[in-house]
């Protein structure tokens, strides 16, 4: 989906968060409303000024360090890094946007590593 699209999408949600992510994500027996509300309350107390939050993302000036935690179905979990941590760059596999942060994506950027 163009980035436009989705910052359309963004500006016109109503719900306080916004949650973008690829159509292959699956929700674990752990997954839950209560400890996705959880870890948003435990940012809120962290930095109140968060716009988004994810599950893996570039976490130094370069991105050569990951912060990464995915579970995938055979139970195996993706762990690098310290996370929580504040990142540079955000995997867009899944992304919780605060909405009143009133955010919008680049449409002018690239993709490909550095």
């Amino acid at each position: 989906m163009p980035t436009r699209a989705l910052t359309n999408f963004c500006k016109k949600a109503t719900g306080r968060y916004v949650i973008l992510c690829h159509q292959d994500i699956l929700l674990t027996q752990t997954s839950t409303k209560q400890l996705l509300d959880e870890q948003i309350a435990q940012m809120d107390t962290r930095d109140n000024k968060w716009g988004v939050l994810g599950n893996a993302g570039g976490a130094n000036r370069l991105y050569k360090r990951l912060a990464i935690k995915i579970a995938y179905p055979n139970g195996v979990i993706d762990l690098q890094g310290t996370v929580p941590q504040q990142v540079g760059c955000i995997d867009e596999n899944f992304m919780l946007v605060k909405n009143s942060a009133n955010l919008a994506l680049s449409d002018d950027i690239g993709g490909g590593l550095i």
